[in-house]
């Protein structure tokens, strides 16, 4: 399992909405188990000698930092969740609610499918702070540990092991977990058309299971092949001359994920 880190702007334990971005996070690696320790800020002003505030208009100062909470994602977890085999592709959020003083594993895919929201708007309804999150990838791909951590410079502490990655957007992260698809026109009577599970910069990926294929003209020798190591080959026959065949691919709950336009 790859484990990423995400910038990310950390918000106080005690408000899902009030972000504060001098928050510490600490995060450690213990026999497999990730511990995240959430450090809040601790303030001071100054005082007389009565123990009261000399000048109430000035900014409180920074002293340090104190552990506000500490949470365990363990291994058992991240394998009982990698092998749901509901999920063609999902991403698993360990996430404090609001109001809420343990994080738990929510299923962002199977909360925003059926309303067919975006997250975003789930999270306007429930806020929530995002400790981490398990991408789990389609076609029997690898899944990912992502961390979120701070994003200011010097604020996070990584203990007991490295990063296999290190990005700075969501966007990037998600090409991890989504593959992108190439469909190649080979030429040959009949037509062979390659499919290639690739990602963001083109290299095939060792995805299993099945896509699904359609056309607007002719027919596929299979509309339903099956990857093997990334890739499956199918051919196109029957099409008139001249014809304009619009070749779809899709798998499980996505359709229209990638197409090729052949002339016949």
């Amino acid at each position: 399992m790859k484990t990423v880190r995400m910038s990310y702007p950390l918000q106080s334990p005690a408000s899902t909405t009030n972000a504060h971005r001098t928050n510490l996070i600490r995060i450690q690696k213990v026999e497999g188990d990730f511990l995240i320790e959430h450090l809040t800020p601790s303030f001071e002003q100054a005082l007389d000698e009565s123990g009261r505030v000399i000048d109430e208009s000035s900014a409180p100062m920074l002293v340090g930092h104190q552990s506000a909470f500490v949470h365990a994602v363990t291994v058992s977890d991240l394998q009982n969740l990698a092998q749901d085999p509901g999920n063609a592709y999902t991403v698993w959020l360990f996430a404090l609610r609001q109001g809420e003083s343990e994080p738990v594993w929510i299923n962002k895919f199977a909360q925003t499918a059926l309303s067919k929201e975006g997250f975003r708007q789930y999270w306007n309804q429930q806020p929530m702070l995002v400790l981490a999150q398990l991408w789990i990838p389609p076609l029997g791909l690898e899944p990912s540990l992502v961390l979120m951590c701070s994003p200011q410079a010097g604020q996070t502490e990584v203990t007991g092991f490295e990063f296999d990655h290190e990005w700075e957007s969501n966007s990037v992260a998600m090409a991890l977990a989504f593959p992108s698809f190439r469909l190649v026109d080979e030429g040959g009577d009949p037509r062979r058309i390659r499919i290639s599970a690739v990602n963001d910069q083109g290299m095939v990926l060792p995805a299993s299971g099945q896509v699904l294929l359609s056309t607007t003209a002719g027919a596929l020798s299979n509309s339903r092949p099956d990857l093997d190591q990334g890739q499956a080959l199918v051919t196109l026959f029957g099409a008139d001359p001249g014809a304009l065949a619009k070749i779809k691919l899709g798998f499980k709950w996505f359709s229209g994920v990638e197409e090729l336009e052949v002339r016949v």
